[in-house]
C-alpha cells in the first residue's frame, strides 16, 4: 500500500466516523463497501503478483539446461548404475559361494587322508614295522602325495576366482559415489524450489498482525453503535490510526 492509497482510506475512515457518529447509517454502510472493495482489490493485485512469481520461478527450473539435462539423462543414468551395482554384486556373489562350496570337498578330503596318514603310523608304531604294515604305510603315502599334488592347484584356482571376484568392489565403489553424487544434485535442485515455493508462501500468508480475528458463528454481530459525543468520536479515530 502506497502512501496516496493510505491518506484516501484514512479520509474514508474519518467520513465512516462522522457517518457513525451522525447516526447516516446507508452514508455508513457506503463507506464500508467502498473499503471492503479496495480491501479486496489489493488482495487480487497480491495474489495475482504471487502467482505471477511462482509461474515465473517455475518457468526459470524448467528452462535451467541442469534440471532439463538431469531429467532427460542423470536420472535414467542413476537407475541404470544402480541395475548394474545389483548385477554385479549378485554375479561376484554366485562366483564367491560356487568357489567355496567347491572348495570344501577338497579341505576334506585331504583331512582324511591325513588322519588316516596318522592312524597307520600309529598303528606301525604299535603293532611294529613288518611288511603288511610298511605296504599299507607306503600306499597311504602315495595317496596323501597325490591328493597333495593335485587339490592345492585346484584349491589355488578356486581362492584366485574368490579373489577375482571381489574386484567388483572398486568399480561399485566408483558407481556408488557418482550416484550419491547426482542425488545431491537432484536434492540441490529441489530445495531451490522449494525455497522458491516457501517465499512465495510465506509472502501469500498474512502477518499475525494485520490477521483479522475470527468471529464466533455463536455469537450474534452487534449492530453498529450510534457515537453520542465527541469523546467517543476521537477514541475512534484514536484507534483507527488517525492524527
Amino acid at each position: 500500500m502506497n502512501e496516496l492509497e493510505g491518506q484516501d482510506q484514512l479520509t474514508l475512515a474519518r467520513e465512516l466516523v462522522e457517518a457513525l457518529a451522525t447516526g447516516e447509517r446507508g452514508q455508513a454502510d457506503r463507506i464500508v463497501n467502498a473499503l471492503a472493495h479496495r480491501l479486496e482489490s489489493s488482495i487480487c493485485s497480491q495474489v495475482a503478483t504471487m502467482t505471477e512469481g511462482l509461474r515465473k520461478a517455475l518457468a526459470d527450473l524448467e528452462g535451467d539446461v541442469g534440471v532439463a539435462g538431469m531429467t532427460l539423462h542423470e536420472i535414467p543414468d542413476v537407475r541404470d548404475r544402480l541395475h548394474y551395482i545389483i548385477a554385479k554384486t549378485e554375479r561376484a556373489a554366485h562366483r564367491t559361494i560356487s568357489s567355496v562350496e567347491a572348495l570344501l570337498p577338497m579341505v576334506e578330503r585331504i583331512s582324511g587322508s591325513a588322519e588316516k596318514l596318522i592312524e597307520d603310523w600309529s598303528r606301525i608304531e604299535w603293532e611294529g614295522l613288518d611288511s603288511t604294515n610298511l605296504s599299507a604305510l607306503r600306499d597311504r603315502v602315495i595317496e596323501v602325495v597325490g591328493q597333495l599334488r593335485g587339490d592345492p592347484r585346484a584349491l589355488h584356482d578356486r581362492l584366485c576366482e574368490i579373489l577375482v571376484a571381489q574386484d567388483y568392489q572398486d568399480l561399485i565403489g566408483q558407481v556408488i559415489q557418482r550416484v550419491v553424487q547426482l542425488l545431491q544434485e537432484v536434492e540441490a535442485k529441489l530445495a531451490t524450489m522449494a525455497s522458491l515455493s516457501g517465499g512465495i508462501a510465506r509472502q501469500a500468508r498474512p502477518r499475525e498482525d494485520e490477521a483479522e480475528p475470527e468471529r464466533s458463528d455463536e455469537q450474534p454481530q452487534a449492530r453498529p453503535r450510534v457515537l453520542t459525543s465527541q469523546g467517543e468520536v476521537d477514541e475512534l479515530l484514536a484507534a483507527l490510526g488517525a492524527p
